[in-house]
């Protein structure tokens, strides 16, 4: 669809909203084609779970 973008996504796949992580195709313009097909889930959810991580210790 012209006009349309996808998110722009932290190295932790988090969106301009703190705190909403997207995966998936909405992943793939970021982070490749890969993202699109269960291929892509490992890598996104270490990424994801590292970053929650981190975040939970700073508290």
């Amino acid at each position: 669809m012209p006009g349309v973008q996808a998110p722009r996504l932290s190295g932790a796949f988090e969106s301009s909203v703190p705190g909403l992580y997207l995966t998936g195709s909405l992943a793939a313009p970021t982070f490749g084609p890969m993202l699109r097909f269960v291929a892509g889930t490992e890598f996104a959810a270490r990424r994801i779970t590292e970053r929650l991580v981190r975040q939970d210790l700073r508290r």
